[in-house]
């Protein structure tokens, strides 16, 4: 899809239902995600 690779991801709200996922899909995409 895409490569997100030495990128840092912030996610406001990521402990939520769908946050987790979208923490999940960008590191499946080796992005670094921050999670508050």
């Amino acid at each position: 899809m895409f490569d997100l690779t030495n990128k840092i991801v912030l996610i406001v709200g990521g402990r939520g239902y769908l946050g987790r996922d979208f923490c999940q899909a960008l590191r499946s995409q080796n992005a670094s995600v921050i999670s508050a």
